[in-house]
């Protein structure tokens, strides 16, 4: 897995045990199969060596240290996480705030488990992502130049298109270097 420092990643997992994590299945699209079973968590990736041998995973979490409340998690991580049963790895793209402002972005959404700001929706570790990114273009910390439903619906069709794959062991996930908006 190649990824690049300075850049912001999406990391799609699986999670293959219903009801193990307060999260949801892939809305039904007419690309998707009916009935998906596997649960899923999105975060964020931040290589910060090269080769890719360590990074920092930002995402928003239940945990048991907070008595099953939500937190936003920020985790030194070597790569590849081979923990998480990662599906999807996308690059964002450059992050062009420095390492101080792109923390103090990301700090400033909520993982309180109340509704997005944003958009109204129900609070999960998918749109706490999204808050996040829409956040760092907004303040200029990203460029993303596409629009959050399009990133999620090709995240979406991306992941599933290796998801049975990555599931059995067949695989590693699907990294993809070239920018979301490409």
């Amino acid at each position: 897995m190649d990824l690049s420092p300075g850049n912001l990643y999406i990391a799609l997992s699986a999670r293959n045990i219903e009801g193990s994590y307060v999260s949801f299945p892939f809305e039904q699209t007419s690309s998707l199969p009916k009935n998906t079973k596997t649960y899923k968590h999105w975060g964020l990736i931040q290589p910060t060596s090269r080769p890719s041998t360590s990074g920092i995973y930002h995402h928003a979490t239940i945990s048991s240290a907070t008595n099953g409340k939500w937190l936003a998690q920020t985790i030194a991580q070597p790569l590849p996480m081979t923990e998480r049963a990662l599906i999807l790895i996308w690059r964002v793209g450059p992050i062009s705030a420095t390492q101080e402002r792109f923390e103090e972005i990301m700090a400033s959404i909520p993982a309180d488990g109340e509704p997005s700001a944003r958009t109204g929706k129900d609070f999960n570790c998918r749109t706490w992502m999204f808050d996040v990114l829409a956040k760092l273009e907004v303040e200029g910390g990203l460029k993303l130049g596409v629009e959050i439903d399009e990133i999620e619906k090709k995240a979406i069709e991306h992941a599933h298109s290796v998801e049975n794959d990555v599931v059995a062991g067949k695989r590693g996930p699907l990294v993809m270097n070239d920018d979301i908006r490409a």
